[in-house]
């Protein structure tokens, strides 16, 4: 095993399980005992509705009222020793320690005058009714919040990622609903930077949401959604917002948009356009999230064919991506939803982008060997443009006795990227990897004589056609008699259909749900390509060794049991999957065809249980036995980039990967306290591994059949308190992963050991007069271990940004911010950059006016480093220079 740790050994595990299963059911199997008796005055008379309940800790365990004969009754469970406490009004209470048994009690109340507690009327900026916990954005915003995605990130137990995916609580969210209407689906970003705050009245977090009506009554879901629940001056009628931004830095700046929405009981409709050059990324608005969401559960079947030839580039830096994004950008987009009738919608979605982002950033990375370093320097000036197209068409019924939904999918991807690379060799690459996808997917269920009954389908169409070029054509030693020539080029033609479909059945007995299903997926993969030199005006087709004509054909079958037994807060749940996996290969270039048959047997077993009213735990225990990725063989050789080529020998790489993890979540909505912890191991058994050979600077990598074995441990920590006498928000975030795996380089085995750690945290107060503040800060450390040449490389990243605004009076706000950055590498001397930006913001009623002034400290490069097994990567990347610019925005409504 990797880093020398066995899993647990399976005696350990089952130990640990029974131990947490014993321990549960003891929590819940505690004797109750029963409490009766009266309630009278000093008279003797019965005192009715007198309050009886039995505290532990402060925690109401029980209570009770008494009838109009002043008879009482009360059972207790899962608390031995309890306080009894008896009171009424106008009568001094009565108080009792209890001692775990059946007892019948005379209580006799004295009159008493009781001093009611003073209370204070003032409103709470977030609340719970039931499963759903409300919001009050405004409490939370300052003056330039414009967008309500600018708040949202701020809401305690809310986090909110760099790419615009939404988690409470830990958990990513299943929906997000405008007015109780998933408009969006996936495509919630454009909510989030196009609803303005001033519309939305509530956000609403539903927890445990279901959005099944079929399923009411059977099971409740297990995930969040998001509702923005708008103000009532904000349905019903067009809303139009527009925006116009020019400004001045090396060249001229713009960043313009018109949007224009409406949200009503049957109809919602979002369309806009945005042009843009001044470093915001627009693309994230149109970014697809993974969500929690069922459609997603077959995904793992779903492996879409990947590139196999790309552009090297060496990693971006770890900061914030606004200071070196050099774009020029349109996005157009037109979102509609339609309610037929109470069951039935139908909703489209379509957007367009074109962008073109240019890097310019010199690099060092170092590859490290048993017996050798090998380094390697260049200067990139990169340019990618990219033009995307992609629309969703879904029609949804939603009822108690059917559930039906089918979203047909196109998406339409022309992207190229040009890299001028300055080393000894001068280097141009160009890289075209159009990608072309028709996909459809259906969910079904239906109630049949007692029984629930889900069909599931997904059909689609890939391809991706790619072409590398590269000038002067490099290696000349192996490519061309060690004679200069022109160009080297590689052509790729990719392909893949597939359907995906599964039926299922459920039934409930007694406190058992049982769930039948059985899966059926079919892949057509297919791959031709051929590399080939110029020299001159003669074209050379490299010999067979560089070409594959290859058809793979997969079929899995998978039939599966899942057992789901509820005991009062225990819930416990054992997926039980056979997987049939039968595989043929042909490639008629190569002359090679082969098949392989396998089955898969996957157990995964998890029991959660609820603590009280703010703890929930959950165990997960899963060994998963599979094929690896058809796709990736290659029988001949791929030149994967400028200086490595790939060989995949077509072996057949199955493995096993073992796992548990823990997972805590605290909820106090009133204390407005939020937390989740997850612990995690897992190992990986394979019986594939790739051996790097470098000869000079050209990587050659190729499948070997050998053992294989990594590990991974990961600890995922989240906490956030929200103080609202001083309207102070605190959240922190940590992440530690170690992960141990070997590499085959140069027919030596080793191993590495890499460690990652990642800690961000954010502190805003808004009660100081005139004044709002927050603090943010993020810190990451990387480091490999390389055993056999006795080599830790290590680097890290500080970054702390401090925003303080200043109210002058009702329209005009100052906003400055700070940003300190520390970036420390192995091989370069630690770097210190100080960032100021600041802001002069006027607003009046539909009408907002901002000066900015970005950088003004005039920074023009950063250097960071980045790890990754083997190697390591300093970058040297141009920021974006001091720039000003003006803004004035306009609301119609």
């Amino acid at each position: 095993m990797a880093g020398g740790f066995p899993f647990y050994n399976y005696v350990v595990i089952v130990r640990l399980l029974l131990t947490f299963i014993s321990i549960s059911l003891f929590n819940c199997a505690v004797a109750q005992y029963t409490i009766t008796g009266t309630v009278t005055d000093t008279v003797g008379n019965p005192i009715s509705n007198a309050s009886i309940k039995a505290l532990q800790n402060g925690i109401i365990k029980a209570y009770a009222f008494s009838q109009s004969n002043g008879l009482f009754k009360l059972t207790i469970g899962n608390a031995e020793f309890c306080e009894l406490v008896i009171s009424h009004i106008g009568y001094t209470a009565f108080k009792k320690t209890l001692e775990g048994k059946n007892q019948r009690l005379t209580v006799t109340l004295n009159h008493g005058i009781v001093a009611l507690p003073q209370i204070n009327i003032q409103t709470y900026p977030i609340s719970q009714k039931g499963d759903t916990i409300v919001y009050e954005p405004r409490s939370f915003a300052d003056r330039q919040d414009k967008f309500i995605g600018d708040v949202i990130k701020k809401l305690p137990g809310i986090n909110v990622t760099t790419d615009g995916q939404i988690s409470f609580n830990g958990k990513p969210i299943s929906h997000y609903y405008i007015d109780g209407l998933d408009m969006l689906g996936r495509n919630y970003g454009l909510a989030n930077a196009n609803i303005q705050l001033n519309d939305v009245d509530k956000v609403q977090v539903l927890e445990n949401h279901q959005d099944k009506q079929i399923l009411d009554s059977i099971e409740s879901g297990s995930s969040p959604a998001l509702n923005l629940q708008l103000k009532a001056s904000s349905r019903n009628k067009l809303i139009a917002f527009a925006n116009a931004n020019i400004g001045q830095a090396n060249n001229f700046l713009y960043n313009t948009s018109v949007n224009a929405m409406q949200f009503s009981k049957n109809i919602q409709f979002l369309h806009g356009i945005k042009l843009n050059n001044n470093g915001e990324n627009i693309a994230r608005e149109i970014t697809e999230q993974q969500t929690s969401d069922e459609s997603f559960m077959d995904s793992r079947y779903k492996s879409l064919p990947g590139e196999v030839i790309k552009i090297i580039e060496p990693a971006p830096p770890l900061i914030n991506e606004r200071f070196y994004f050099f774009n020029s950008s349109v996005l157009a987009y037109t979102n509609a939803l339609f309610a037929i009738n109470k069951t039935d919608q139908v909703k489209y979605q379509v957007s367009y982008l074109n962008q073109r982002v240019t890097k310019n950033l010199e690099s060092q990375m170092n590859y490290y060997f048993p017996m050798d370093t090998i380094r390697i320097f260049e200067n990139h000036s990169n340019t990618t443009n990219q033009n995307l197209l992609k629309g969703n068409i879904y029609y949804t019924r939603n009822s108690q006795k059917t559930y039906l939904n089918n979203n047909f999918k196109v998406t339409l991807d022309w992207s190229n990227t040009s890299d001028q690379i300055s080393n000894k060799n001068n280097l141009s690459q160009y890289l075209y990897r159009p990608n072309y996808q028709l996909d459809n997917e259906l969910i079904w269920y239906k109630k049949i004589k007692g029984s629930l009954i889900r069909f599931q389908s997904q059909i689609g169409l890939t391809s991706m056609p790619q072409f590398l070029s590269i000038k002067p054509g490099p290696f000349s030693e192996y490519f061309n008699n060690d004679i200069k020539y022109e160009r080297l080029s590689q052509f790729a033609d990719k392909w893949q259909f597939f359907s995906t479909n599964s039926v299922s059945f459920l039934s409930t007995l007694f406190h058992f749900k049982q769930k039948y299903r059985v899966l059926c997926e079919y892949q057509g993969n297919y791959l031709e390509s051929h590399l080939e030199k110029k020299t001159g005006s003669i074209v050379t087709i490299l010999n067979d060794s560089f070409k594959n004509n290859l058809r793979q054909r997969q079929l899995r079958i998978e039939p599966q049991v899942e057992l789901i037994y509820t005991y009062k807060t225990i819930i416990f749940n054992l997926l039980l999957p056979v997987n049939l996996t039968f595989l043929n290969r042909i490639d008629t270039t190569q002359q090679f065809n082969a098949s392989n048959n396998q089955a898969f047997f996957s157990p995964r077993f998890n029991v959660s249980k609820k603590i009280g009213n703010y703890l929930d735990v959950n165990l997960n225990l899963a060994i998963q036995n599979e094929a690896g990725n058809w796709a990736s063989n290659t029988l001949g050789y791929l030149l994967n980039n400028y200086r490595s080529i790939i060989q995949n020998d077509y072996l057949l790489n199955t493995f096993r990967t073992r796992s548990v993890g823990i997972h805590a979540s605290y909820k106090n909505v009133l204390k407005g306290v939020f937390g989740n912890c997850l612990v995690s191991y897992g190992e990986r058994e394979s019986d594939l591994i790739y051996q790097q050979t470098y000869i000079g600077i050209l990587l050659s990598k190729s499948a070997v059949q050998m053992k294989n074995s990594s590990s991974i441990r990961s600890v995922i920590f989240t906490a956030g308190k929200y103080i609202p006498l001083a309207k102070t928000n605190i959240s922190l975030n940590f992440n530690l992963f170690n992960t141990q795996s070997f590499i085959l380089q140069n027919n030596t085995l080793q191993p590495i050991e890499n460690n990652n750690i990642m800690m961000s945290g954010i502190i805003s107060c808004k009660k100081i007069h005139k004044i709002s503040l927050e603090n943010s800060f993020s810190f990451s450390r990387g480091s490999n271990k390389f055993t056999s040449v006795g080599l830790t490389s290590k680097s890290s990243v500080i970054d702390n940004l401090l925003s303080l605004n200043y109210f002058i009076n009702d329209l005009f706000t100052v906003s400055t911010g700070v940003n300190f950055i520390t970036s420390t590498t192995e091989i370069s001397n630690k770097q210190h950059y100080f960032f100021i930006n600041s802001l002069l913001y006027f607003t009046k009623k539909k009408h907002s006016f901002v000066i900015k002034l970005n950088n003004l400290t005039n920074n023009k490069t950063i250097v960071t480093q980045n790890i990754l097994q083997n190697m390591t990567s300093k970058s040297s990347v141009a920021l974006r220079p001091l720039t000003i610019t003006l803004q004035y925005d306009f609301k119609f409504q």
